[in-house]
């Protein structure tokens, strides 16, 4: 009997605007896939295709900073008669006489409104895999996937001559600006892998796999700055990058009575991103089972429906770093500007990079217990685990000492760290019949990291900065032995007797108060120490509600929007004006205190995420045709005591005032 080989399609269109008035954000989607079986079902093949493009119309990243900085007392155009060929085109903008000033507060208004900032990618995802059950010998499958993610993002932003930003940035003369950039990737993927599963005497269930992995990254940049009559204005920028992955690995299962469980694996991975010597890595694990609940003495138990106790070790290895020759010397060509003439000809310069020929894979390797449980036929069901895990040759990008390598900065192994931590989970089934269904899921997850290592002999004065703010050489975080991860480092702040922040003054590790800005490791992380989630799920008939959110604790949030500001930015020497945050007046501060851990604040939050209500509409033309309408709020509410927008930043550093956006959806889905 002929069999159709089963499909999907589907075809998406959105058109979102941003929470400023010119963003706008357009996407196109299509995705589709087949599986055809052939040869008596023995051979299984998955084709899928995923196509889109996206428009998104974007505004400048100052804007926002923009609008909170511009003088509120000026007005945003000026209504000249002559505003065409005025300097800032009709915009106000501050002048010294006849000529704009090169230091001021852009005009936010003017930002939106004079440019045109677009960003145009068009991407495609493909897969195919083929799986072959072996002729007469079922229990072996021989596998291959091939895959591929090609992307092309075309960035252009157009500034017509005589905009105010082009007195501020740009070639600071009015001169107008095209700059264009493209960007290609292209990432491969090959899997080759073998599978053996076998049953013996009904309690010996026994599986092997094996395979190798074959990834190739590629990525190439180009970018151009025109005026708008077609003078290039800076040389072309260009780059080109790539890097492999290769991968042999292998699995062995086995259980015994579906009680006892054991599986070993073992990958040998190779990054071209690392010299020859230190290219391939070696990860073993092992993980062992023991389901309890199977045991004579339990498994007729009327309230204990699942337990299983589970032991494991294993390593990983990470080689996620930015830069794909880190190993090498590499070289920098001069521009065409900074070229050096000698006699009649100018000749390009190459500046060397920095490099580590040692550097290879940062490993971890951890030890885990945990325990499944599930009580009253699994009406509530969960799992605890603990772990502990120990990093070493720590892959991070760090400044150097001036002349000990080629760039004050280098990507390299910097350390070794120690991390344990508790994971726990419930789930509930309060209320199911015919009718009503109500479900309750909750998970919490404890953390605590250290640094141990970071220098063959360590000490209180050695650690590495990080958590740059801005400009050149400013950082708020180190990483230090004997504390966590992105431990920030700060100097800190005298208050008088009514709890005000005196400016200027810092106690000292005496106790004593100066104004010497000493730094201390406050002991405060970005990282959280704890994380919460929560959902539930309730439904009635043909109706469905469902909450989620999260949340995370312990960490604190250095605000930088605030510690950038004081009351003398109010009014700059040339004459212009400024707005400040009604904070930076009450706190008092006349000059900029940047590294005062007053601007040091916990980021504790819980947020509620998603909240949705839906009805379905059941058979609609025949049993397998539905359809199901649901109205959802994203992002509803943020409980925190932070001071700032938001405080769920990863780097600890909140540098951004652009708000996320609450979104109200209305959603049709037609099934059939």
């Amino acid at each position: 009997m002929k069999q159709n080989a089963p499909y999907r399609l589907s075809i998406g269109y959105t058109n979102q605007n941003g929470v400023i008035r010119t963003n706008n954000y357009e996407r196109f989607t299509f995705n589709g896939g087949i599986s055809p079986k052939f040869f008596d079902n023995h051979l299984t093949v998955d084709l899928n295709l995923k196509v889109s493009y996206e428009n998104n119309k974007k505004v400048d990243e100052s804007v926002v900073n923009n609008a909170l900085r511009y003088d509120p007392t000026r007005p945003v155009k000026t209504g000249s008669a002559t505003a065409a060929t005025d300097p800032g085109l009709g915009y106000f903008i501050w002048m010294n006489g006849n000529s704009p000033m090169a230091i001021q507060t852009d005009n936010p208004v003017a930002q939106l409104d004079l440019q045109d900032i677009r960003n145009k990618v068009t991407r495609s995802i493909g897969n195919a895999s083929f799986n072959y059950k072996v002729h007469h010998l079922e229990d072996l499958q021989l596998n291959m996937n091939l895959g591929y993610d090609v992307l092309t993002s075309k960035y252009s932003k157009e500034v017509p001559e005589l905009a105010g930003m082009m007195y501020t940035s740009n070639m600071k003369d009015g001169t107008g600006l095209v700059y264009d950039s493209k960007q290609n990737k292209r990432n491969y993927l090959l899997d080759l892998y073998a599978n053996y599963s076998h049953v013996f005497n009904e309690k010996h269930n026994f599986s092997a796999m094996g395979g190798y992995g074959w990834q190739h990254f590629w990525k190439k940049f180009d970018a151009t700055t025109f005026s708008p009559e077609g003078k290039e204005l800076f040389s072309p920028n260009h780059y080109e990058s790539e890097y492999y992955l290769l991968s042999f690995y292998g699995r062995l299962n086995y259980s015994y009575d579906n009680r006892y469980m054991i599986t070993a694996t073992l990958r040998s991975d190779a990054s071209s991103r690392f010299a020859k010597g230190n290219r391939w890595g070696l990860f073993p694990s092992v993980a062992l089972g023991w389901k309890i609940s199977q045991e004579a003495f339990l498994r007729d138990s009327d309230i204990l429906s699942d337990l299983k106790l589970r032991l494991s070790y294993g390593q990983t290895g990470q080689q996620d770093i930015l830069n794909d020759y880190p190993y090498m010397t590499t070289f920098t060509v001069s521009y065409p500007e900074a070229c050096y003439q000698f006699g009649d000809k100018w000749y390009n310069t190459y500046r060397p990079n920095g490099y580590d020929s040692d550097i290879k894979w940062e490993t971890t390797e951890t030890y885990n217990i945990g325990l499944d449980y599930g009580f009253l036929n699994n009406r509530i069901y969960g799992s605890v685990d603990y772990y502990q895990r120990h990093t070493k040759d720590l892959l991070n990008t760090i400044p150097v000492i001036s002349g000990t390598n080629y760039s004050s900065v280098i990507t390299t192994n910097i350390g070794e760290m120690d991390n344990k931590g508790l994971e726990f989970s419930i789930n509930a089934v309060p209320v199911h019949t015919k009718d009503w269904k109500w479900t309750v899921g909750m998970n919490y997850t404890w953390n605590d990291s250290k640094i141990t290592k970071l220098n063959v002999v360590d000490s209180e004065a050695n650690f590495v900065q990080t958590g740059a703010i801005s400009g050149t050489g400013k950082t708020v975080q180190v990483f230090m032995v004997g504390e966590r991860p992105y431990t920030f480092y700060l100097a800190k702040q005298a208050y008088d007797d009514n709890g005000k922040p005196i400016e200027g003054q810092y106690v000292q590790p005496d106790g004593s108060v100066s104004a010497t800005e000493t730094k201390y490791a406050t002991n405060k992380s970005a990282l959280p120490e704890s994380y919460l989630g929560f959902n539930t799920q309730l439904s009635y008939k043909n109706w469905d509600f469902a909450i989620s959110g999260h949340g995370a604790f312990g960490n604190y949030v250095y605000n930088y929007i605030a510690a950038d500001q004081y009351v003398q930015s109010v009014y700059s020497d040339q004459g212009n004006f400024s707005n400040i945050l009604s904070r930076t007046k009450a706190t008092g501060f006349q000059n900029q205190q940047l590294y005062s851990d007053y601007f040091l604040e916990k980021g504790n939050f819980f947020r509620i995420d998603n909240i949705s209500l839906g009805y379905t509409f059941k058979k609609l033309w025949d049993q397998s045709s539905s359809l199901r309408l649901t109205f959802g709020v994203q992002n509803v509410a943020t409980f925190t005591g932070y001071s700032g927008i938001d405080p769920e930043i990863y780097s600890g550093i909140d540098k951004e005032i652009y708000p996320r956006p609450r979104v109200f959806s209305l959603s049709a889905n037609l099934t059939f």
